[in-house]
């Protein structure tokens, strides 16, 4: 009995996955990482949840005159401020944006109104929560039926405040995404992609200096990047212009100052070299472009869990040391900056930071490279 031939497909995908999984970088990367990294992201997440802190949120409010009848001072769900120039609250716009750094709900008792942030989820349940406290508070004149306790005031129309949230929850994660893969392809043809057309050997021999050709090579890997991000916000930019409904019913309108837009794209920019850095460094260690991208592809799931935890804060309580840990103070500020609540120090804090890590990928990516390993990727 002729015993029956085994199709061709079968024998290269058994070859394939035979190879692919030799290398115990792939098998770490592709099963091990994902079971480790998601559970520590969640258990993070868990940790700065209200629920991790006794399950109360407190919100601090800012006071302008008496006591209001809808208020009580000993409500252990916000904490009252009586505020230093509080006729500036309700005649300035500018002066409100500035105290709702410090306060989540502005309170001005002469007019019983309540000024509220509704471009920020904190301040949002500062409000929802104070119409809730109002009518359980005891001794309160009761109010006409159907009328509420006070009059909230938000600081920006509707469509301003929508699209400044949809800013701040999409924008980070998109920063990152595309600053982490778009320069992964570059980076692993320029690397890795050498050692398989064998024309990094040739081009080490020649009389120019490997921190040369390393530089340069770090320059095209960051540039190319940059453009392809370009690209990518460019088309996403021209596809809301051509349908404005693709984001939903809801009336958006996108607006931002140009403090913003320095602020973003400078930060844009940073983490793509920065990315660059770090996948041309991985590309001199591997042997084969499929192995350079796959070293690259951990970046991306630790950049989601940087931006994850960044939205987890609260920016009225920023903790002092969040503006120095990397990715998560990009994912930060570039936050701010969508909700137009751009703070100083944590941009100063962020950009400096990236800086100082760019000069150090930078440095490990040459010091690779003029290493005799370099050519056999181990």
């Amino acid at each position: 009995m002729i015993p029956r031939r085994i199709p061709t497909s079968l024998i290269t995908a058994r070859k394939e996955l035979k190879d692919f999984f030799r290398d115990p970088r792939s098998i770490i990367l592709t099963l091990v990482l994902p079971v480790v990294l998601f559970p520590l992201l969640f258990w993070v997440l868990a940790e700065r949840s209200p629920e991790a802190f006794g399950g109360q949120r407190i919100f601090t409010i800012g006071l302008s005159g008496e006591v209001p009848a809808f208020l009580s001072r000993t409500d252990p769900g916000y904490f009252l401020d009586d505020l230093d120039y509080p006729a500036a609250v309700e005649d300035q716009a500018g002066r409100r944006k500035l105290l709702f750094s410090r306060y989540d709900a502005l309170v001005v008792s002469e007019s019983g109104t309540v000024h509220y942030n509704n471009a920020d989820p904190e301040s949002l349940a500062a409000i929802s929560y104070l119409h809730e406290a109002s009518s359980n508070i005891d001794g309160r004149e009761e109010q006409p039926q159907g009328e509420p306790a006070f009059s909230p005031a938000p600081l920006y129309h509707p469509e301003d405040a929508a699209g400044k949230l949809f800013l701040s929850l999409v924008l980070p994660f998109m920063v990152f995404i595309f600053a982490s893969t778009c320069p992964l392809p570059v980076a692993a043809d320029m690397s890795a992609g050498e050692k398989e057309r064998l024309s990094l050997e040739p081009l080490l021999s020649t009389a120019a200096p490997r921190s040369g050709i390393i530089t340069g090579k770090l320059l095209a890997a960051a540039l190319a990047g940059c453009i392809s991000v370009g690209a990518y916000f460019l088309g996403i930019f021209l596809s809301v212009l051509i349908s404005p409904g693709i984001l939903g019913e809801e009336a958006m309108k996108f607006s931002m100052n140009p403090a913003q837009y320095l602020v973003i794209v400078t930060l844009m920019l940073l983490a793509t070299a920065f990315f660059a850095a770090l996948e041309l460094t991985a590309g001199f260690m591997t042997r084969s472009v499929r192995e350079a991208q796959l070293l690259g592809m951990p970046l991306l799931f630790i950049s989601m869990g940087a931006v994850y935890i960044a939205q987890s804060i609260d920016l009225q309580h920023v903790p002092l040391l969040i503006p120095h840990i990397p990715l998560i103070n990009l994912g930060l500020v570039i936050r701010e900056a969508a909700l137009d609540r751009i703070n100083s120090y944590h941009t100063a804090a962020a950009i400096l930071w990236s800086l100082f890590y760019l000069i150090c990928a930078a440095f490990v990516s040459v010091h690779r490279f003029k290493h005799e390993s370099v050519l056999g990727g181990r």
